[in-house]
């Protein structure tokens, strides 16, 4: 009768150690089950906020893309303007060339 109670009373302390054990390992378990909930909501946000990111960088490359379209017509506007007025001020010098020569062939006429 003394040993069954020692028996019982061995296994009643080894099952509650295993009792123990096994909250020890409910707990760890929780533990990290939070954690990589933690982790997992982390990664969301952090994606959310790549891509947001990623949004805005291709938003301003079109952007700059227009810009640099927009400059390289406002070039080409401008060379046609300067070469309009290089071909006006080429037509202007001829204009006082030829007035320059009609006023020294008058001069010649009226000197002789």
């Amino acid at each position: 009768d003394k040993k069954e109670k020692e028996a019982l009373l061995r296994e009643k302390m080894a099952l509650e150690e295993e009792l123990r054990d096994a909250r020890e390992t409910i707990e760890t378990n929780q533990g990290r089950h939070e954690q990589i909930r933690t982790d997992e909501t982390e990664r969301v946000h952090k994606e959310e906020h790549l891509q947001a990111v990623l949004a805005q960088a291709r938003e301003t490359e079109q952007r700059l893309t227009d810009d640099m379209t927009s400059a390289r017509q406002e070039i080409e506007s401008l060379q046609e303007r300067v070469t309009q007025l290089r071909e006006e001020l080429e037509k202007a010098n001829q204009d006082v060339e030829h007035e320059r020569a009609n006023g020294r062939e008058a001069l010649k006429g009226l000197q002789m």
